[in-house]
């Protein structure tokens, strides 16, 4: 039997530990590309190519309560009052049971959150978006 425990995920940006995590989803991570594309020809023969694109999204969800928000909001603020690449910076998710870990040396805050206020506490959901967004897994090499 296999165990899971969601505190033995730790997920940082720029060295900063990411904390206060919302009720579900912690963390997600997509790609916006296939590995390789492929066409075949009128002989049926298919040519596949490697795609160089490895731009992806990793999103954090965390509770309005969350300390997070406020350091994800000055790299927002970073990134849009700053020129060049001020509001750049690393992200990583690592997840000590499975060995998983999925990292980008260059990732930004896409936007800031939509969110609301009302009668009971809500969720926030940050989107970082990655230069090039890595997966590895203990198992591989």
């Amino acid at each position: 039997m296999a165990d899971y425990n969601s505190k033995e995920v730790s997920i940082s940006l720029g060295g900063i530990p990411i904390t206060g995590f919302g009720e579900d989803t912690m963390v997600s991570w997509e790609w916006d590309t296939e590995l390789t594309t492929d066409k075949v020809g009128v002989d049926g023969v298919v040519t596949a190519a490697k795609t160089n694109d490895y731009r992806g999204t990793i999103t954090f969800t965390l509770m309005q309560s969350s300390p997070s928000n406020a350091v994800l909001a000055a790299y927002a603020a970073q990134r849009r009052f700053g020129t060049g690449s001020v509001g750049v910076t690393d992200v990583n998710v690592k997840d000590i049971n499975s060995g998983e870990k999925v990292t980008a040396s260059e990732a930004w805050v896409l936007v800031p959150p939509s969110g609301e206020f009302g009668s009971e506490a809500t969720e926030r959901e940050w989107q970082i978006r990655c230069a090039k967004l890595e997966y590895f897994h203990a198992g591989l090499t």
